[in-house]
């Protein structure tokens, strides 16, 4: 039932060491880890979930050097497209995507002595559809979420999950109940929302429906702005704080390695400023 490790993990110098888990046989989740030198076993690690392009190495490898600055792990996990063809909305041919990566970590926790009860959680354009989609689901793991250039969100709204947080048919038609149950623990969730500002225009990948678009805009751009802002209005509404920020990314399209080019990116999600970090240290 155990991971295989396909690289040697001892450490000739102080640079991160970088390896892929072959699957588990056990839901048949895999990708790759960042060690670190130095393990700071109370340093949540940094989940970093990758696009429909399944790229998990280049998640991982994206945030190695800064994470082990912090003593912190990256996981990267690999949702295989021929089992996990449907990860983003957390449910493929009657298997939980979410609960994969919860075993996923608890495989790591155990075999690193590290702190996976609770992570920094950040997806990059599928991946960020999967990652808010887990937080709804998940809060009480999550103590900081990062999303870059989603193709769409799931919306307080009365349609099923995983477009809102509605009920559903099936054998997962009650996640909506939970993702509704959660949705004000999201609210006091710290939520970093990034997007490209070129991400502007529709490609063969942008979910596309009347409705959808009516409701969230017709690209990535608009649709981050759109949910930003009813996070905003329905904290308000409830009597909180909003947490939702927005960051616009100057000069990216839909591209990670120029979403990642002027910095701003990372220093989102794993943060050097002493506010930022102190931020993040609250959130936990």
């Amino acid at each position: 039932m155990s991971h295989v490790l396909a690289h040697d993990t001892t450490h000739t110098d102080d640079r991160p060491v970088l390896f892929r888990l072959q699957p588990a046989l056990f839901l048949g989740l895999g990708g790759w880890v960042s060690i670190p030198p130095r393990i700071d076993p109370q340093a949540p690690v940094l989940v970093a979930v990758h696009g429909v392009g399944r790229d998990a190495r280049n998640q991982a490898s994206a945030f190695a050097a800064r994470a082990a600055e912090q003593g912190r792990m990256v996981v990267a996990p690999c949702f295989d497209e021929q089992a996990w063809p449907g990860y983003q909305r957390l449910g493929s041919r009657g298997r939980r995507a979410d609960l994969a990566l919860v075993r996923l970590l608890d495989l790591i926790a155990f075999r690193w002595q590290v702190n996976t009860r609770r992570m920094v959680l950040f997806g990059y354009s599928g991946g960020a559809q999967f990652a808010h989609r887990f937080a709804l689901l998940h809060p009480h793991r999550v103590m900081r979420l990062s999303l870059c250039a989603s193709g769409w969100y799931t919306w307080p709204s009365e349609e099923a999950f995983p477009m809102g947080l509605g009920d559903g048919t099936g054998p997962t038609a009650f996640l909506g109940q939970v993702a509704r149950n959660n949705f004000g623990r999201l609210l006091q969730m710290p939520l970093q929302v990034m997007v490209g500002t070129e991400d502007c225009l529709a490609d063969e990948r942008t979910r596309s429906t009347g409705q959808l678009d009516r409701l969230q805009g017709t690209h990535r751009l608009e649709r981050a702005r759109r949910w930003v802002a009813v996070l905003r209005d329905e904290a308000l509404r409830r009597g909180l704080q909003p947490r939702v920020e927005l960051t616009e990314l100057a000069g990216a399209g839909h591209d990670f390695r120029q979403c990642l080019a002027g910095g701003e990116l990372l220093e989102q999600v794993l943060p050097r400023t002493s506010g930022q970090q102190q931020r993040l240290g609250q959130a936990a």
